[in-house]
């Protein structure tokens, strides 16, 4: 299996046919995940890498995994609200924003 610099393991996923154009997506989990004692391992980072060799890299921090006494994994509750103003998006006057074609039935 495949590892990182700091010895972290790396998935790769590739779709069996072609996906919206991604070309694949790489997952990095922690390289102590086998003395884990928890059944859940997080993503600590992902790639998505697309057909036109565009390349999108997200790093996960603050990670809090919590369990129930019978060890299954189980989402943490969210306790209030974002405001809708926190993700506020203003494009520069020369940026041209592309909308994707409705698909689906009518």
């Amino acid at each position: 299996m495949a590892r990182d610099a700091q010895g972290n393991y790396i998935i790769e996923l590739v779709p069996k046919s072609p996906v919206a154009g991604i070309h694949d997506i790489l997952l990095v989990i922690p390289r102590d995940i086998t003395t884990n004692q928890s059944s859940a391992f997080p993503v600590i980072a992902s790639t998505v890498r697309d057909a036109y060799g565009n390349t999108t890299k997200i790093e996960f921090t603050d990670i809090e995994i919590l369990e129930t006494l019978d060890g299954k994994v189980k989402a943490k509750k969210k306790t209030g609200n974002l405001p809708d103003t926190m993700f506020t998006y203003t494009p520069t006057v020369d940026v041209e924003i592309i909308k994707p074609p409705l698909t689906g039935s009518k």
